[in-house]
């Protein structure tokens, strides 16, 4: 047999020890801010806010799910509903103190004062929440960003574009007209001439029923001369 290291049956019991000796015990604050949750806060949840607000609402309203701690601080479409720490700045504060009519919930109506105390008492102790999400949802994507996403075009203000010139001042009948021909006229091309009315009203009555249009519909169609 080899001989072993006189430190070898130490190292061995300091590796056991590790495994079955938890990592850091949690403080006696800790204990009670997660008793508090599971006492007062998660039965709120559950009975106001898992309707709408969790893995099994079809749909998510506003994206937002408040059945683990991964989905609040994901956060929802209008943004982070809880800040830990701070209830004023907490959406959810304002929801459920009916202070913001468009975030005011739940919908069946206003909870008691002594129920929307417990949900700002919870934030002020910063949250605590053990809940995990084990589920695939949108709470587990990666974060939005809310500044860059706010840049989209569809959140610029309207704007009306300077006409480009053209050369074929005769041809445009209206704005966009002139937009479409300075593209064809960089790219040397010329527009098409108008259709015939018996062509225009074939490509109106197929666009808006699918169907041909009638000998009476193409006639009086083509007899008015109007533009």
């Amino acid at each position: 047999m080899l001989p072993q290291s006189p430190s070898f049956p130490l190292a061995v019991a300091l590796g056991i020890l590790a495994c079955v000796h938890p990592a850091r015990a949690s403080s006696p604050a800790d204990k009670e801010n997660l008793r508090f949750f599971e006492n007062k806060i998660r039965p709120l949840l559950v009975k106001h806010c898992y309707s709408c607000h969790s893995s099994q609402s079809k749909p998510l309203e506003g994206g937002l799910r408040l059945d683990s701690r991964p989905g609040w601080k994901q956060g929802g479409d209008s943004g982070v509903a809880i800040v830990p720490g701070a209830p004023e700045k907490s959406r959810l504060m304002r929801a459920v103190e009916y202070t913001d009519e468009d975030l005011a919930m739940p919908p069946e109506g206003v909870l008691d004062k002594s129920e929307i105390q417990l949900f700002r008492e919870w934030i002020s102790r910063g949250a605590p929440d053990p809940r995990t999400d084990s589920s695939p949802s949108r709470a587990t994507s990666q974060p939005i960003d809310w500044a860059k996403a706010r840049t989209h075009w569809a959140f610029r203000p309207l704007a009306r574009p300077n006409q480009p010139a053209v050369q074929n001042t005769a041809w445009p009948r209206n704005p966009i007209d002139r937009f479409i021909l300075a593209r064809l006229e960089a790219k040397r091309l010329a527009p098409v001439g108008p259709a015939p009315r018996n062509a225009m009203i074939r490509r109106i009555t197929l666009d808006l029923t699918g169907l041909p249009p009638t000998t009476q519909e193409r006639d009086a169609f083509t007899a008015d001369a109007r533009p």
